[in-house]
């Protein structure tokens, strides 16, 4: 049954926000796709479609009791590692990246919902493990396997922006939960380590873009058209 205090206790402001800033993406890809000639559906009535349906989910949750999620974390975690690896055996290739299942009907990219995925696992994880006083290295080893798997399923793709995506993520909840200084210092020892060793496996076109990020103006049309 609908819940009519929801009408009151809703975020009005929020949704009105997105739905503004839907509106402005959907007309600026209209004025940048609408003179294209395609036998296809348009890309702004895609996008609108996709709109409505988030739409549709988003009211679905409102109506759903998020603690229920705190018992799912695991079960949804395992699912989406699963498809993740289905992505690199029968995953949808395109652009030279593998990083979508074909499903008919849609496609899904695995690596996009497991951002959320992971702030649920991640959430209960916590919950069950919390100190007060801080947590130590040797307690973050899960939560770091929990992360590190898909991660690497995901650098694999490859689609190195979700993986750093995932990994701020973790990042951003671990130093919410609360670590000891000892062990803060010893993950930013081990990150500058790690990122400067990451440095030399990573393909040549993902260090242009990093490059580029750092210095826009070094190449505005190449590799820095989108910053």
């Amino acid at each position: 049954m609908f819940d009519r205090r929801l009408l009151f206790n809703f975020d009005w402001t929020l949704l009105l926000t997105v739905l503004a800033l839907a509106a402005i993406g959907i007309a600026s890809l209209y004025s940048a796709t609408s003179g294209w000639e395609t036998s296809s559906t348009p890309f702004y009535i895609r996008q609108l479609s996709w709109l409505g349906i988030g739409l549709l989910i988003a009211l679905g949750m409102c109506c759903f009791d998020y603690r229920h999620l705190e018992h799912m974390g695991f079960n949804l975690y395992l699912v989406n590692l699963l498809l993740l690896a289905a992505v690199l055996v029968v995953g949808k290739t395109s652009m030279g990246a593998t990083r979508w299942l074909d499903f008919g009907a849609f496609n899904l990219q695995p690596s996009e919902v497991m951002k959320i995925v992971i702030i649920i696992t991640l959430a209960r994880h916590f919950s069950e493990h919390g100190h007060l006083q801080g947590h130590t290295l040797r307690e973050l080893v899960r939560p770091f396997a929990l992360v590190a798997v898909p991660v690497v399923l995901t650098m694999k793709q490859p689609d190195l922006g979700t993986a750093l995506l995932i990994l701020f993520i973790a990042a951003v909840m671990i130093l919410f939960v609360g670590i000891r200084r000892s062990t803060l210092t010893v993950l930013g020892v081990l990150g500058t380590l790690a990122a400067g060793g990451g440095w030399f496996l990573l393909r040549d076109y993902q260090k242009q873009r990093i490059l580029t990020f750092l210095n826009p103006e070094s190449d505005p049309l190449g590799s820095g058209y989108h910053i």
